[in-house]
């Protein structure tokens, strides 16, 4: 199955966008952390940091 151009853009931001939100997690507060965990996986690492 091929993906058109704009399925792969949108993987590329989904991507990147997750690796934001798992830098934004480590550097920011434990509470905000558990706010993002909720729609982010990546975020239980900065949980693991509290």
């Amino acid at each position: 199955m091929l993906l058109t151009e704009a399925e792969l853009d949108k993987n590329l931001i989904q991507k990147e966008l997750e690796q934001q939100l798992e830098q934004e997690c480590i550097h920011r507060t434990c509470s905000c952390c558990i706010v993002l965990h909720r729609w982010s996986s990546s975020c239980s690492l900065c949980l693991l940091l509290c």
